[in-house]
């Protein structure tokens, strides 16, 4: 769709907002018309030719009724206007956050995340002003034709003088619409350069360092830093040319309209160019002008507002533009509705048949993998590095939207598994944990409430505590300062990386989910610690709550394989093979292999 469909949009979403939002600035515009009139009898009064017989004193007084009547109408306008931008802006950003988190989980973003959030702010507000300035537009417009013709019926000349500047100024800024575009495009590709830049920064700090990089890097980030440096001077300087020359052509207007005034002025003409006239003409000058330089600024906004249309449909590639201005419902006022209610539903069987997922760049993935779960089961898959062991946990969970295949719960299939995985059906614990910058005990609850179990033997009964003990990170949290409410850190800095792991961990089995996913949970877990781990997977799995836990675990490591009820076996993204342990031993040859590449002093 072009700007103008996808603005006529917007304006249809709230038709009334954006009626009362017209009126209000069209009143506003045409106000100025009656001071005109009034400062032209005022003159012409003083010389005693007023046509309406009021002395000058009724004719102030009349004047400051005007500019009062003129204050109320930009309150009115402020009130309207206000919440209308602020609709639009969030109608773009609310739409377009929506379409990202509809996107699986484990797609990345389409640029760095500062980036994504800079298009999100600065592009919606781009837009929010094309569409505000469209109602000071046509206020000026309808002013613009009243004064025209009003001063077409005083003296023709002068007031085709007062409009040619706009001419000139519609003409220059067709002309430079292009090289408009041009280095808005520019600005904001050197702007995107900077903040990946700074996003690759922040995140590889260790790794710039140990690899003595850090000349190179800011060398690197210098050289990005100049080119939007000269972008934003290109941009920039182009648009202030453009309001001087648009400046420049309206003052040549009022010099023309100077020379033309004084002959016009001569009393020995039939119709004699008065005072008042001249002030009437002078007045609406200063409006047409303030219209001239504000025209050529909105045709170079309205520009600039189809970049931020391409920008924000970039971040949704393969969908169309038509989607930013979707209409939705936004609760900005009262209740917001409440969110629905995830049911639990005990699982008794999962199975996934045929499910492929194939990365487009690298030909990589899974191909027509089966995977069936039973309850109160533990499968792991196992590989070697690359054989698709994550891609199939992700593509089951709906984390990538998967290319074939079908899974079913409970024997019914799950259309949309991206919707249908969520907390209490499913837990997942992806390889690189995610962990938010406030305390251990707001991670590892993520505002759910576990509910307490009987105490059994060492299992505690507490949800939060169970939670913490099953993923092994109970003495841990105990040995911090302030315990659970230790701060971790953005992304769980403060913590070591198997803290981190276990936390995450602990988020999962809060959840009490029916079904346990966990991604080589013990990758970063020493040899005692992982032992451990397993040993309260088996304490719990003996309670009577824990014996119809369900998980898949991704693991490689032999303290997973020895406890699992069944492995899947992968290579080169298929199943070659499925089965116990010792089974899989005797007659597959790549579990072998896997078995023996393990370190020889693990147990």
């Amino acid at each position: 769709m072009k700007p103008y469909q996808l603005i006529w949009r917007m304006i249809r979403y709230s038709p009334w907002l954006y009626a009362g939002d017209q009126l209000s600035w069209i009143l506003i515009h045409v106000a100025p018309l009656a001071p005109g009139f009034i400062y032209r009898e005022f003159f012409n009064a003083l010389g005693g030719t007023s046509t309406l017989g009021l002395n000058p004193e009724s004719l102030v007084a009349l004047s400051l009724g005007v500019a009062l009547a003129q204050v109320v109408l930009r309150i009115f306008g402020a009130v309207t206007d206000i919440p209308h931008r602020f609709m639009m802006g969030n109608l773009l950003r609310a739409n377009v956050f929506t379409r990202l988190m509809d996107r699986p989980g484990a797609q990345a973003l389409p640029g760095a995340v500062g980036d994504v959030f800079n298009v999100i702010r600065d592009d919606a507000r781009q837009v929010e002003d094309v569409i505000s300035w469209l109602c000071d537009m046509s206020g000026a417009l309808v002013f613009a034709i009243i004064a025209l013709v009003t001063m077409l019926s005083i003296n023709a000349e002068m007031a085709v003088l007062v409009f040619l500047p706009l001419i000139g100024v519609a003409t220059v800024a067709q002309m430079a619409s292009n090289r408009i575009q041009k280095y808005r495009y520019q600005l904001r590709d050197a702007d995107s350069a900077v903040s990946d830049s700074l996003n690759e920064m922040f995140e590889s700090a260790q790794a710039i360092q140990v690899a003595g990089a850090e000349e190179r890097v800011v060398a690197r980030f210098r050289r990005l830093s100049e080119t939007r440096r000269r972008a934003a001077v290109k941009d920039r300087v182009f648009t202030q040319v453009l309001e001087s020359i648009f400046a420049n052509a309206v003052s040549l207007g009022t010099g023309l309209i100077l020379l033309v005034a004084a002959n016009a002025m001569q009393p020995s003409l039939a119709r004699p160019f008065t005072v008042g006239d001249f002030a009437l003409f002078v007045y609406y000058l200063t409006f047409v002008s303030d219209m001239t330089v504000f025209f050529g600024r909105f045709m170079a906004t309205y520009r600039q507002a189809g970049v931020a249309f391409e920008r924000m449909a970039a971040l949704l590639p393969g969908q169309s533009n038509a989607v930013l201005v979707a209409h939705r419902p936004l609760y900005l006022r009262g209740p917001t509705p409440d969110l629905p209610k995830r049911e639990r539903e005990p699982l008794e069987r999962l199975q996934a048949r045929g499910l492929t997922y194939v990365y487009v760049d690298s030909g990589r993935g899974v191909k027509g993998v089966d995977v069936d779960l039973r309850r109160g089961t533990l499968t792991v898959v196992t590989g070697r590095i690359g054989s698709g062991k994550t891609t199939l946990a992700r593509a089951l969970l709906g984390l990538l939207p998967k290319q074939a295949g079908e899974i079913t719960w409970n024997g019914r299939q799950v259309e949309d598994p991206a919707a249908f995985f969520i907390p209490r059906r499913s837990a997942y614990v992806p390889q690189a944990p995610r962990l938010f910058s406030q305390t251990l005990r707001a991670n590892v609850l993520m505002g759910a409430t576990p509910p307490t179990h009987p105490t059994n033997g060492a299992v505690p009964g507490d949800g939060l505590a169970r939670a913490l003990w099953s993923a092994v990170l109970d003495e841990d949290a105990r040995g911090f300062d302030k315990g659970l409410d230790t701060q971790v850190g953005t992304r769980g800095v403060r913590l070591s990386g198997g803290q981190a792991q276990r936390a995450a961990a602990a988020r999962a089995f809060a959840q009490e989910a029916e079904l346990l996913v966990f991604d080589d949970l013990s990758s970063a877990l020493d040899v005692v610690t992982e032992h451990m781990l397993w040993e309260r997977w088996d304490a719990l799995a003996a309670t009577s709550e824990g014996q119809g836990r369900t998980a898949l675990a991704i693991s490689h490591r032999r303290a997973a394989l020895r406890r699992a009820d069944h492995i899947i076996v992968l290579k080169d993204g298929r199943a070659v093979d499925e089965g116990a342990l010792d089974d899989l031993l005797a007659r597959c040859d790549e579990m072998r292999q896997i078995w023996n590449a393990q370190d020889a002093g693990e147990e």
